[in-house]
């Protein structure tokens, strides 16, 4: 550890933590003097794109990232609260060894900037500060410049403590520090609003490299509730390109003991008598070694075997391996079939609708499959999308992406809103507000008022209601139906283009763009 970066770390969060705290100009100049580039001695031009050498996969991290991203991987940091800055430093330097020289060039480019990052529209949102910062702006009536800036100036105390947990405030100064995009991946979720908060490419101060790096937020309990509408994160993992494609197990989702089912059913006779016939020898119940069948017993009781008796043996296996081949090619058949598969991996493995993997307790036996269906560890349990719906399948030539609404008065439109509002054609706040929470607001309507779980109650019932949805990344405006695919020529779905001719749409489009900012 460097103790001289260690040194000014600790000046920096004890000139931070004064009473009463500084206002914006004294926290621009306490650093003004101190030179990002001069606290590394590397640069930031070639970053690991796969995992560096010796380094662990997080197996937890990565059965949750491998439900939206089987072709990344995720690596192991120490979680010792700088997980985010051992992850930047894991990326660019091999190890852990420089996540305080991060964690100083992050806290020093957030004070020194702090005009440029408190004038974006995003810092205006109460989302991007802990409780800790929101709670201790409360107590402060320091006079301010900005909207946010005590909010800001206390986020900058903590996290300026060594080993403290970075909120995503954290991700825009290390973006700047290391001057590329970070791509943020936040687990899949029902709530939209924390997925467009979170789950996003952030954009440095000033761009020198175009290729992001990745980092994912993840709960180090490794449990995740994908209908959880208040999920919780409280680490970070760098994320890295696969050397060779996912492992099935890795995915798999139920596993059972063999018990008596009803498998069996509407399958010739003379099928299953074939079948049965394979536990009278050893060298068929062998052959059969990767089912899970394996009550054969041998029916050799003697160490002495005739010539004849091996031929015999030899001709019943032949005659077992064919009806064996045309069980399976039955079984097959009718587990293609099955209404929650959506191919067959093995004869013991298949791939539910979801997207998981599901192994079976016994060849082409759908029990496991039909009880994960049922739990809500399907995705489609809720009648929710599976993950895999929102990408072109490549097999499918007919299937395109949609392009949504991109028009000149939609781009100017987007513009105009400048990233900061998400979704459209829902009632208004103060309406849904009252809705919710009548008792609080039985005449004016104050977001201020509301606590951060009401916030959120209250943003979620937003997007619900609404009509569409600004896709900035995709440059566009969507109908929340819009399912990414259309099978249309003009490439826009029927959802999208019945959306353009919604008049609240239209309205609003005038309105902004007639606006003068």
């Amino acid at each position: 550890m460097n103790s001289k970066n260690l040194e000014q770390l600790l000046n920096i969060n004890k000139f931070l933590s004064t009473t009463p705290p500084p206002n914006i100009h004294s926290v621009q100049d306490y650093v003004s003097t101190i030179n990002i580039s001069g606290i590394f001695s590397i640069t930031f031009d070639t970053p690991h794109e796969t995992l560096p050498p010796l380094t662990n996969i997080d197996n937890t991290a990565e059965k949750i990232l491998h439900l939206q991203y089987p072709h990344l991987t995720s690596a192991a940091v120490f979680s010792n609260g700088d997980c985010l800055l051992n992850s930047i430093s894991l990326i660019f330097n091999a190890n852990q060894m420089l996540a305080l020289q991060f964690r100083l060039a992050m806290v020093v480019e957030l004070m020194k900037f702090s005009n440029f990052y408190l004038s974006q529209k995003i810092f205006e949102q109460d989302y991007y500060f802990s409780d800790i910062a929101l709670n201790s702006a409360k107590n402060s009536d320091m006079p301010t410049t900005y909207n946010k800036e005590r909010e800001y100036i206390s986020e900058i105390a903590y996290i300026s403590k060594p080993h403290q947990f970075c909120s995503i405030i954290g991700l825009y100064g290390l973006a700047s520090v290391i001057q590329r995009p970070i791509m943020s991946i936040y687990p899949p979720t029902v709530s939209q609003l924390i997925s467009s908060l979170y789950n996003k490419l952030i954009e440095p101060r000033i761009k020198a490299y175009d290729e992001p790096i990745m980092i994912m937020w993840t709960p180090s309990s490794g449990k995740w509730n994908i209908n959880d509408p208040l999920p919780q994160t409280d680490h970070f993992v760098p994320i890295f390109k696969r050397n060779s494609p996912p492992s099935p197990d890795q995915n798999i989702d139920i596993e059972m003991r063999d018990v008596q089912s009803d498998e069996n059913e509407n399958i010739p006779f003379n099928i299953l008598e074939s079948e049965k016939c394979m536990s009278d020898g050893s060298d068929i119940v062998e052959f059969n070694s990767n089912v899970d069948d394996n009550d054969g017993e041998s029916s050799s009781s003697s160490s002495y075997t005739t010539n004849n008796e091996k031929n015999v043996r030899k001709k019943q296996t032949r005659n077992s391996q064919k009806r064996i081949t045309k069980l399976d090619h039955i079984k097959d058949k009718r587990l293609q079939n099955h209404p929650k598969v959506n191919k067959i991996i093995t004869r013991n493995e298949v791939q539910c609708k979801c997207g998981k993997i599901i192994r079976l307790h016994r060849a082409y036996n759908s029990r496991n499959l039909e009880k994960h269906s049922k739990t809500s560890n399907c995705l489609l349990t809720e009648g929710i999308r599976p993950l895999t719906s929102y990408f072109v399948n490549s097999t499918k030539s007919h299937q395109i992406s949609c392009i949504g609404l991109r028009d000149e008065k939609h781009l100017e439109y987007l513009q105009r809103i400048g990233g900061i509002i998400h979704y459209g054609g829902a009632p208004r706040v103060e309406v849904l507000a009252k809705e919710l929470f009548p008792i609080k607001f039985d005449k004016n309507f104050s977001w201020k008022r509301l606590t951060n779980n009401e916030k959120i109650k209250l943003e979620n019932e937003l997007v619900a209601r609404a009509k569409w949805r600004n896709d900035f990344n995709s440059n566009c405006i969507r109908s929340v139906k819009c399912k990414i695919t259309t099978t249309n020529k003009g490439r826009i779905c029927k959802k999208c283009m019945k959306l353009n001719s919604n008049k609240i749409l239209m309205v609003f489009i005038k309105i902004i763009n007639n606006e003068n900012y």
